[in-house]
């Protein structure tokens, strides 16, 4: 597996021995920013401005709105990639420290952390590598995750799962860490492709996990039909007619039964 102690999905920084450190006073802050440090908090609130604020204790952190994410200054990116952020671990690195206010105020940018991390990513990653991922939400056609300080990629719903799945739901959650396979890397357009699928094995290894289903001999009066056990389906083609008037059959398999209506 391919991965870089750099550039982590967010959520993975504040565990880390340095950023608790850096957390722990003003010159703590200081170092962080004369290393670049990649530092993490939870974001507090967000102003009118679209500005996020954050709560470090002994200091206040501002993010100002062009900061808050690659594409928002120029456009590209919607205002929710902001809003969203609010009660969420949010990545960055600091820019400037002011100490004439009381309390210090420091102003981060998350911005340049995630123009580092991508522009690590796609410098490194080649077709083949396995990377962590975090995902970060769901949609019918897909799963976006976050593959470094916010870095955004989508995962089709068709490179999720061996089997068919409706909704990418049916196998992640919202939060979830994974490993995810890169499909491809295009320096062009900025973009790297990935999947999930190969790396749950293939639908043969998959189906040996589980047996054989065992057939239900089922009665419902005169009529002996067979059901089965993985789907609890009958497989007669009269049971359909005879569930209809039948109310203790229905679905599943019933047992011989001297008071059914249809006897």
């Amino acid at each position: 597996m391919k991965t870089s102690e750099s550039y982590l999905p967010e959520g993975s920084y504040a565990a880390l021995p340095a950023v608790r450190q850096a957390f722990e006073s003003v010159d703590g802050l200081r170092r962080a920013q004369d290393e670049g440090m990649i530092l993490e908090a939870v974001t507090q609130r967000c102003t009118a401005a679209h500005d996020l604020l954050f709560d470090f204790g002994f200091a206040q952190g501002i993010m100002p709105r062009s900061c808050c994410a690659l594409g928002v200054a120029e456009g590209d990116t919607r205002e929710i990639a902001i809003l969203s952020r609010v009660g969420k671990p949010t990545c960055f690195v600091i820019t400037e420290l002011d100490e004439s206010t009381a309390p210090p105020t420091v102003w981060l940018s998350r911005t340049i952390a995630q123009q580092r991390a991508q522009d690590h990513l796609l410098a490194s990653l080649r077709p083949g590598d396995v990377i962590p991922a975090r995902v970060t939400h769901l949609e019918p056609f897909g799963a976006f995750v976050d593959i470094g300080c916010g870095v955004a990629s989508l995962i089709g719903i068709e490179n999720l799962s061996v089997s068919r799945i409706f909704h990418p739901h049916d196998r992640l959650r919202v939060g979830q860490h994974i490993y995810a396979a890169v499909r491809a890397v295009d320096r062009d357009a900025r973009r790297i492709s990935l999947t999930h699928r190969e790396l749950l094995g293939t639908w043969e290894q998959n189906a040996a996990l589980f047996s054989p289903a065992k057939p239900y001999a089922a009665w419902c009066g005169r009529w002996n039909l067979t059901a089965c056990s993985s789907s609890l389906r009958p497989t007669f083609p009269a049971w359909r007619s005879r569930a209809a008037t039948c109310p203790q059959a229905r679905w599943f398999p019933c047992i011989s039964n001297p008071s059914c209506p249809s006897a």
